[in-house]
């Protein structure tokens, strides 16, 4: 039995990210596999995409047109790939800070969806080769972490939540991105086409589109290298509770 196998599919999964277009690059693939299965997926964005202008270089597009756009552009996205539940922040792009503001905000998140599963960035990968991570990625994880372990399942955290009707809520399963130490591969072979095309729908990013569906196709072979796919995403998998359970990359 594979390692995909084992770990199945979730009925539920909440993706934890810093940027508009960070889920749908990072795992995009497997949340269209997900939802195509019946699992309800929702994305909370943390920051505004203030920052990001890759696809249209130095546009003076005014700062508030280009928030819009970018959200504009991530339900877009987030529709090709079966995502309808998108919640935005509004943290400053760049400028993102693992406070306790925004671990609450995570947590009312979390508590108000109670999903089985959780994406977010690996906190412990900061340098990849020829890569520096962005700060606001594994910011965006570490307090994603957080805000699932231990405060989402604690009643006496944040008990203002309690009087809006959160309850405390346990996620079951988490998927690290960009892993230090991948352990998981998810078959995307079916789905690859929705990713890309799901990332093209940032055209606020995307200055070469034919470029970047190369760039994603190679990456997502070159993460298959050595299984049974043709086109895979990595993640760093740990199911809560269940320590002997170790899985084989």
């Amino acid at each position: 039995m594979s390692a995909a196998d084992i770990v199945g599919a979730p009925e539920s999964s909440i993706a934890l990210f810093a940027h508009p277009d960070d889920p749908d690059f990072m795992a995009g693939g497997t949340i269209a596999r997900w939802t195509d299965a019946g699992c309800s997926v929702s994305y909370v964005i943390m920051t505004d995409g203030r920052a990001g202008t890759q696809g249209i270089g130095d546009d003076p597009m005014p700062e508030a047109e280009l928030i819009r756009r970018r959200q504009e552009e991530q339900r877009t996205a987030g529709k090709l790939l079966g995502v309808e539940d998108i919640v935005f922040l509004d943290h400053h792009d760049g400028e993102l800070f693992h406070t306790l503001e925004l671990r609450h905000q995570l947590v009312r998140e979390i508590r108000k969806r109670k999903p089985e599963a959780a994406v977010l960035f690996d906190p412990r990968q900061r340098l990849l080769p020829g890569y520096v991570q962005h700060p606001d990625h594994w910011i965006s994880g570490e307090a994603a972490l957080a805000a699932i372990f231990p405060l989402a399942g604690v009643r006496r955290a944040f008990t203002d939540l309690l009087a809006d009707g959160l309850e405390p809520h346990a996620v079951r399963d988490i998927y690290l991105v960009s892993p230090l130490a991948p352990n998981l591969r998810l078959d995307i072979t079916a789905t690859i086409d929705r990713k890309i095309a799901a990332m093209q729908a940032h055209r606020t990013q995307v200055a070469d589109p034919a470029g970047l569906a190369e760039r994603m196709s190679r990456a997502a072979q070159i993460v298959a290298d050595g299984s049974p796919y043709e086109y895979a995403e990595a993640f760093h998998f740990t199911r809560r509770g269940e320590r002997e359970l170790v899985l084989e990359y």
